[in-house]
């Protein structure tokens, strides 16, 4: 299981590949976030039938930080194409979770030839506009005082306001109940993260919410290769029923819904999660 440290655009980026098959490449969520959980858990499941290529983007986990200050998402498709020709791989198949859904996306639509095929975990496409979806999904959860307090925020500011907001006040037990319907799957994502000693620095997220991606939900009837979109039911990040009327407009695309799941159906329900991604790229 070699673990890389490859220099890209100037920017030493952290690669792990693992398992044997055709390579599936992974793009973590976030933005800002890593691989040390899937890498723990469902990764290895993954690993007995494709070889697994983790990737953390610039700045990210255990990858450099970008000096330039660059996080934009013409550099993050920039870094993929060089991993990609390091690693002499001409097409791939990319599993995306949540940012790195949108980002997969982005890719498959601009760079169409390197793209075998497309898994999309809870994908955040890039100009959907979810923090009233994420605000609806923290009201319940909230103490009445914030909760109240939100409330009275919407009425004079911008839902993303708020939203950033809410995140700047809430415990971790809100947001493993906004994140999880399991909550001791949601203990093991946070003892995990805990013993990985990475942190979201925020940087990538503060700079994307000045520098917004380019819109991509529009532009999904045009994605030429076989898609799978895979979300967890009670999805309070993503907005499930919108999300699988955009899949409906990909012309090969196939969508899993997890009925015991939130945003995390790779943990929570791990083997269906696999089986279904098993089934997709080994038909029988």
């Amino acid at each position: 299981m070699p673990t890389l440290n490859l220099k890209v655009n100037g920017i030493s980026h952290w690669v792990k590949i693992a398992g044997q098959g055709p390579p599936i490449l992974a793009l973590h969520g976030g933005p800002g976030g890593n691989h040390f959980v899937f890498e723990h858990t469902t990764g290895p499941m993954l690993e007995k039938f494709r070889k697994l290529i983790y990737l953390e983007s610039r700045g990210c986990g255990r990858s450099q930080r970008p000096t330039n200050g660059d996080w934009s998402i013409p550099a993050l498709l920039s870094d993929l194409d060089e991993v990609l020709t390091q690693l002499e791989l001409p097409e791939v198949t990319l599993f995306g979770n949540s940012f790195g859904g949108g980002l997969a996306t982005t890719y498959a639509l601009t760079r169409p030839q390197r793209v075998k095929t497309l898994i999309l975990q809870a994908p955040w496409w890039f100009g959907m506009d979810v923090a009233s979806h994420q605000i609806s999904g923290f009201l319940p959860l909230l103490p009445p005082a914030l909760r109240t307090e939100v409330q009275s925020l919407l009425l004079h500011q911008p839902a993303r306001d708020t939203l950033e907001f809410i995140w700047s006040q809430i415990e971790g037990d809100v947001a493993d109940r906004f994140l999880f319907e399991d909550l001791q799957v949601a203990a093991l994502n946070r003892q995990l993260w805990e013993e990985s000693g990475l942190v979201n620095t925020g940087e990538m997220h503060d700079f994307l919410l000045q520098h917004p991606p380019d819109p991509i939900h529009h532009r999904l009837g045009e994605l030429s290769c076989p898609t799978l979109v895979l979300l967890g039911k009670h999805d309070r990040n993503i907005p499930v029923a919108q999300t699988l009327t955009l899949a409906s407009s990909i012309p090969n695309c196939k969508g899993v819904v997890f009925e015991n799941s939130a945003h995390f159906p790779d943990l929570e329900e791990a083997l269906r999660f696999v089986q279904a991604i098993k089934d997709f790229l080994l038909p029988t």
